[in-house]
């Protein structure tokens, strides 16, 4: 629902094996909660609060969210430009990858932010060397997705990145109104 409309772009740009790698990834083990227990914190929010709440929903179902939004982001505010397309959709659907148990109980990653941890798993994915050679790569829209799951937690001057940490939260916010029963989804 969220992928094929693109599909044919999605292959030009060289992203379909490695989107549906992920998605394959989210429907193994996407059913664990959207954040990890030693989380500190939501951006924007009174994390006690809400923690409980968010860990009931699903991390496969929060990455969906997110890409939903993210996508309409884009196309607010790039218009229908194909451009930058592949590049949210890699970013959205690979920027909580890091809290899959499987990598979470991994010891080296035990001391690194989960965005650490997603935007290497893409990188592997992908198959984007772990240097800085990466900048010489010639998918630059591949990089970009890279950079916007590093940095999904930080404010940013750069509009792209920050789309994504806006997706993100707004995902949130849907989600916190979803499981406290304000809203019913239609």
């Amino acid at each position: 629902e969220i992928i094929e409309p693109y599909s044919d772009l999605l292959e030009k740009a060289e992203a379909l094996e490695g989107i549906y790698h992920i998605i394959n990834m989210l429907d193994k083990e996407g059913g664990c909660p959207s954040i990890s227990a030693g989380s500190d914190g939501v951006s924007g929010t009174d994390y006690a609060s809400v923690k409980d709440i968010l860990g009931k929903v699903s991390l496969r179902s929060h990455t969906y969210r997110v890409v939903r939004h993210a996508i309409e982001m884009v196309k607010a505010t790039y218009g229908d430009k194909p451009g930058q397309l592949p590049t949210i959709i890699v970013a959205a659907l690979g920027h909580d990858l890091g809290m899959l148990p499987s990598y979470r109980i991994k010891e080296e990653h035990l001391s690194q932010e989960h965005p650490v941890i997603s935007a290497a798993i893409v990188k592997d994915i992908f198959g984007i060397p772990h240097d800085d050679s990466v900048l010489n790569s010639p998918h630059a829209w591949l990089n970009m997705a890279v950079k916007m799951i590093h940095e999904h937690h930080q404010i940013s001057s750069t509009a792209i990145v920050s789309l994504l940490r806006e997706a993100d939260g707004k995902a949130r916010e849907d989600e916190i109104i979803q499981e406290t029963g304000i809203y019913k989804n239609p």
